[in-house]
């Protein structure tokens, strides 16, 4: 296999705009869960909060886990 095809590794800078991109989606995450928390037709519900933050740690975790995976290959 030609080794010209492999992804480049990761520079300096990747890291920080990932950290950046991470950081903002926990934030955006955390908005969204205050926001079902609080303004639920019921009253405040708690298990809306937590669905919501659920899903968005998943999904950061797994993107992690793509990213790290990458960079070790």
């Amino acid at each position: 296999m030609d080794k010209s095809n492999k992804s480049p590794k990761y520079l300096p800078y990747d890291r920080r705009i990932i950290r950046w991109i991470v950081l903002g989606l926990v934030v955006w995450g955390g908005l969204l869960a205050v926001g079902a928390y609080g303004f639920s037709q019921n009253g405040w519900q708690i298990s809306r909060a937590v669905v919501v933050g659920s899903c968005m740690l998943g999904f950061l975790c797994f993107w992690i886990a793509l990213l790290k995976k990458r960079q070790e290959d």
